[in-house]
């Protein structure tokens, strides 16, 4: 099934299937180990054994977005180039398409990279079209949230301390510098990724924030689950738990479609209803303003440090391009403990 079928959900059922037995099969491991343990008959046996193998490495998901432009349906295969054997890709390096005419799917690899490649920072990948000359040729960006033993370098979160401001949503807002933006391009094919810089100032009544994002060719043509696809701002929100370091809180996307400013949360809808945000073009400029109130974001006061992150993406035309990042977090999988920290002044 994960081999042959071309239907996405029944290709995701059949992975939680699969994982399903493999953590089954876990469990009745550690209880048979427990019993031995207890009853005295646990043994210790002297084995060699290969680290990278013992060390679990980290886990991907690769989603790759094919879309017919054409009036006639198109079929072919997508392959994975995984750098040797050692990686393990689900359901499979080759995974059949087939598109109808003016259709858009994404296609899921899950992907489990050793702890000897950590170092790598792209994988490539290959589609196939039936018919054509020969397969196109692409690079995805990998981002890691570990880094290989040997070069592991413990880095200092980035830190942006928030200004208090006297302001309302219906004044003004922050002014736009480069102090929170020294962010990392990622490019996953065609033209460059945009420039863009931001500011944030907070009072009683919530959080103020200013985007300014330089774009020759603006596009963003969907809403929903595929908002990110087009050019938007994503921002992230982690909470601090006092048992678990923190957790995403919230995400939200913020987009200009068909001229008018659209915010949406996929998690929690209602609460990006109540953001008051407004999106000017002006030239090659798009600049947002984006007021959360702490009905949304809880009650906010001085030296309160709140775990952000967020990323500019880009399309030109052509689909989904790449991003510009404030720090790792967001692409590539939600990863809270990757994002900065906003530290509020008074």
């Amino acid at each position: 099934v994960l081999r042959e079928s071309e239907s996405e959900n029944i290709r995701e059922y059949a992975v939680n299937i699969h994982n399903a037995g493999k953590t089954l099969l876990s469990i009745i491991n550690d209880v048979l180990d427990l019993s031995k343990i207890e009853s005295g008959k646990m043994e210790i046996v002297a084995a060699d054994y290969d680290l990278d193998e013992a060390l679990p490495g980290e886990k991907h998901t690769v989603r790759i977005s094919i879309e017919n432009t054409g009036g006639k349906s198109i079929s072919g295969n997508i392959a994975l180039i995984a750098p040797d054997d050692s990686w393990i890709i689900t359901p499979d390096k080759n995974l059949k398409f087939s598109l109808t005419g003016k259709e858009k799917r994404d296609y899921l690899f899950n992907v489990k990279i050793p702890l000897k490649n950590l170092k790598i920072s792209k994988i490539i990948y290959k589609v196939d079209v039936t018919g054509t000359a020969k397969p196109l040729t692409f690079e995805y960006p990998i981002r890691f949230g570990v880094q290989p033993l040997s070069t592991r370098k413990l880095r200092e979160k980035p830190k942006y301390l928030v200004p208090y401001r006297n302001i309302s949503p219906e004044t003004s807002f922050p002014e736009i510098h480069h102090g929170i933006t020294r962010l990392t391009p990622h490019i996953s094919k065609g033209n460059p990724v945009p420039s863009a810089a931001a500011g944030v100032v907070w009072n009683e009544r919530g959080l103020f924030l200013a985007f300014s994002v330089e774009d020759r060719k603006h596009v963003s043509p969907e809403r929903g689950s595929n908002v990110w696809r087009g050019d938007c701002i994503q921002l992230a929100f982690g909470k601090y738990m006092p048992d678990q370091d923190y957790h995403l809180f919230r995400n939200f996307f913020f987009a200009l479609i068909d001229n008018k400013p659209y915010a949406a949360s996929l998690e929690d809808p209602q609460a990006a209803k109540s953001i008051v945000l407004n999106i000017e073009k002006i030239k090659n400029k798009i600049l947002y303003k984006v007021f959360i109130s702490t009905d949304v974001i809880g009650t906010l006061r001085p030296g309160m440090k709140i775990p952000l992150s967020f990323t500019v993406n880009e399309n030109n035309g052509n689909g989904f391009t790449g991003w510009l990042e404030w720090t790792p977090g967001i692409c590539n999988g939600f990863n809270p403990k990757a994002f900065g920290e906003l530290i509020l002044q008074k």
